[in-house]
């Protein structure tokens, strides 16, 4: 990208003097048109690599949530595994689907050596924010967060 520049001037970079070069990246630049895309296939795959996002418990954009108790998404580099269990499955030390979804993402991306913000994690809470909504499952309720809604009727 850029202007041309000559071999002979980048020398110390083991370029050749008498040939030309162009400044290359090696990674995608964010903010460009299809970086966002990249990201989050790239981060697909990596769940996938291990036995994540299957298609029977996967959230999506356009389709109807899963039909299952057991729901599990993915969107640039936030992941979510949900599941609707009685008290009585809480408490029991059987291993829930929920806990096997995030024993493999943790492989995976151990596998893929990603980092992971602990200080994002959080694990058995009733009230959370999942990808940008606030999730209030006992009352039955999802939805845009009380200081957005807040922010957009000051706007008005």
């Amino acid at each position: 990208m850029g202007r041309k520049l000559k071999g002979g001037d980048l020398t110390e970079f083991g370029a050749i003097p008498g040939e030309s070069y162009y400044v290359a990246l090696t990674v995608m630049g964010m903010g460009r048109r299809n970086s966002f895309d990249i990201c989050h296939a790239v981060h697909e795959g990596i769940l996938r690599s291990c036995g994540g996002l299957p298609g029977d418990k996967r959230l999506d954009y356009n389709p109807p949530v899963p039909r299952g108790c057991t729901w599990e998404g993915a969107y640039a580099d936030d992941h979510i595994v949900i599941e609707r269990l009685s008290r009585k499955a809480l408490r029991s030390e059987a291993l829930a689907e929920d806990k096997k979804l995030v024993a493999a993402s943790e492989r995976a991306y151990a596998s893929a050596d990603v980092d992971v913000a602990d200080e994002k994690r959080f694990r058995y809470v009733e009230d959370f924010t999942m990808l940008g909504a606030d999730v209030r499952p006992r009352r039955g309720w999802a939805g845009v967060p009380l200081h957005k809604r807040h922010q957009i009727a000051v706007l008005k």
